[in-house]
């Protein structure tokens, strides 16, 4: 069984994709990707889960994959992304589910369980725990702690690493998804995230070793991120300050 087709959805101010496995009365399971991602990230805990008896539902977050991709920051401000869970389960008639986040996917579950709590059942968030709200802006921490080139402080640039990135889907994929050599810190290679896929790049994005994921799969991404772009993405970590803000309310 492959993985399943979209079912496009109108949540008021964009289409969203959602893909479904399971029985439409069985206790739902909403599935939120990270970057760089989409759905498809969710290719074989989908099945899996409705084996199990659940009913799996995975979108591509506005700017991803099939999904509708609007261009200025403020449509991916945390209120948004929260925003479009909610009007999802209104959509599917689903009073309550449990979150599945991953990587950004794990930010969005734990503000919904904040904001939308009495739609929320119960979180799970891989790779991104619950943390305490900072006292600063995290920009600030990031850029103090590792510099300029720090990927979130990169970011803030306007056109710069979605251009970079368009210019090549595949090597991105293929210089992220994948193991590093024994003794490497790759928080570091992360960390100066741009500046290393420039080098990469003019290196002629070579194959690397370690691959996580089949060239089948990263073919499967690559054309998503050629139609979608890498603007929806990057424009989550564009609202990093205006998200820390928000949170003081919380």
């Amino acid at each position: 069984m492959g993985f399943p087709k979209p079912t496009i959805l109108d949540l008021g101010d964009v289409n969203i994709a959602v893909y479904q496995k399971g029985e439409a009365t069985a206790p739902p399971v909403v599935l939120i990707h990270g970057w760089p991602e989409m759905a498809y990230s969710w290719k074989s805990q989908l099945p899996a889960l409705a084996r199990a008896g659940y009913r799996a539902i995975a979108m591509d977050l506005r700017g991803f994959g099939h999904s509708d991709a609007p261009t200025g920051k403020e449509h991916y401000h945390i209120t948004k992304m929260v925003g479009d869970i909610e009007h999802l389960l209104d959509k599917l008639a689903i009073r309550e589910a449990v979150l599945v986040g991953h990587d950004w996917g794990g930010i969005i579950v734990w503000h919904a369980a904040r904001m939308i709590s009495e739609r929320v059942r119960g979180v799970i968030s891989i790779c991104t725990p619950h943390t305490k709200y900072p006292p600063v802006d995290p920009l600030a921490i990031f850029e103090k702690r590792h510099g300029k080139d720090h990927y979130f402080v990169a970011y803030q640039q306007q056109g710069v690493a979605e251009t970079l990135f368009d210019q090549d889907p595949l090597a991105v994929f293929k210089m992220l998804f994948r193991t590093v050599p024994k003794g490497t810190k790759s928080s570091h290679e992360m960390y100066h995230l741009l500046k290393n896929f420039k080098t990469y790049l003019a290196a002629g994005a070579p194959d690397l070793p370690g691959a996580v994921m089949s060239r089948e799969d990263m073919q499967v991404f690559a054309g998503a991120y050629t139609h979608s772009g890498f603007h929806g993405g990057i424009n989550l970590y564009r609202n990093t300050t205006e998200n820390w803000q928000y949170g003081a309310s919380l």
